[in-house]
């Protein structure tokens, strides 16, 4: 009587496995949603845009001897900034300024800029959905430097705020 095996042989699994390897390396990022990482990355580069671009305006404003100076316009630096406004030499919270010194904001396509307050702008992808009224927590906010008067007394300013960036990213 002969003895009859029953199975696969070692040629055939490699071949399955190598089939199923393939399929699901095409397949995959179809699957798995990458976009909330991208937009991370675009915030952080955009974070790093924002301090590169105030630093060069900053060194711009010493070298002109106006980075004392609380509020006055970009023209001073170039005629070309006329419209921009800086803060001790550095620059200004507000649309038209932050469009005219960082590369890329000016493209409503790819960027959304929304004030927060008098001294704070958050900036985020624009084809990232929105929670109610504001961006949703997928954005990265600047604050322009500022003096903070505790005592309600213009004349004498107890302090001056730096300029920063916040980064919030758990909604990308």
């Amino acid at each position: 009587m002969r003895n009859k095996n029953f199975g696969f042989t070692l040629i055939e699994l490699v071949i399955v496995i190598v089939l199923l390897g393939i399929l699901a390396a095409t397949v995959a990022p179809k699957f798995i949603d990458l976009s909330g990482d991208a937009n991370r990355a675009k915030i952080e580069a955009m974070g790093g845009a924002l301090l590169s671009a105030n630093e060069i305006i900053f060194s711009k404003s010493v070298i002109k001897g106006v980075h004392n100076e609380e509020d006055m316009d970009a023209a001073v630096l170039n005629p070309n900034y006329a419209g921009a406004r800086l803060m001790y030499g550095e620059m200004q919270a507000d649309e038209v300024t932050l469009k005219m010194f960082v590369e890329g904001l000016d493209d409503s396509s790819k960027w959304t800029l929304t004030p927060n307050g008098d001294m704070n702008m958050r900036i985020h992808p624009a084809d990232h959905p929105t929670i109610g009224d504001g961006p949703g927590n997928c954005f990265v906010q600047y604050h322009h430097k500022h003096s903070w008067d505790d005592d309600n007394d213009p004349e004498t300013p107890d302090a001056v705020v730096p300029t920063g960036i916040t980064f919030w990213t758990d909604d990308c």
